[in-house]
């Protein structure tokens, strides 16, 4: 926000409750990937539409597809997404054999994609090759919190490793972290 807005940003939250817009908005993800040896975690900046991020993400060989914008195949490099290129696309199908809709605990390709369940307290386990498995939950404490959702590395006889933490509760960021949040450099 700008410093000019402050002070009216803070009388309408303290008095009328009302949060401040935010006027830099980005869309990302966090793409992580586990395997018995490494951990693998990249941000990605999509841009400042819902509509910029790639959709239906589907497992193929040793990466995934998706649907980027302009109803183009796009494929996962590792730490993007690129324009598929014709033998890519040939070779997958095009974009009719994206997945549609949630897996489940399914492997796909052995892969395994799962979207979270908003409600406080869901929580799922995915086993890996009986070698790891990762625990995805929600700790929101009831159904009217914002959710809070946690992603950790489970190995027979090793603690827990954090691979991700979220808690989506409004709150105040200095510049500095939200900037690094976001991939931005600081002016």
């Amino acid at each position: 926000m700008r410093l000019l807005f402050l002070p009216w940003e803070m009388i309408k939250e303290q008095y009328f409750y009302a949060p401040a817009f935010a006027d830099d908005k980005r869309i990302a993800a966090t793409v992580i990937r586990v395997t018995a040896s490494t951990i693998e975690r990249h941000a990605v900046v999509f841009g400042q539409r819902s509509g910029d991020a790639p959709d239906l993400l589907t497992p193929f060989g040793e990466s995934f597809y998706a649907l980027c914008p302009g109803m183009i195949l796009c494929k996962w490099t590792g730490t993007q997404f690129v324009t598929a290129t014709q033998r890519e696309e040939r070779d997958f199908g095009g974009i009719d054999h994206l997945i549609r809709g949630d897996i489940g605990n399914n492997p796909v390709n052995g892969w395994r994609r799962r979207d979270t369940d908003p409600t406080a307290g869901d929580q799922f386990s995915i086993e890996v090759g009986g070698k790891f498995s990762i625990l995805v939950r929600n700790n929101a404490k009831s159904k009217l919190s914002y959710p809070d959702i946690s992603i950790e590395l489970l190995r027979p006889s090793e603690a827990p490793v954090d691979l991700w933490h979220v808690n989506g509760a409004p709150r105040r960021v200095s510049e500095k972290e939200y900037r690094a949040a976001f991939n931005a450099p600081l002016q």
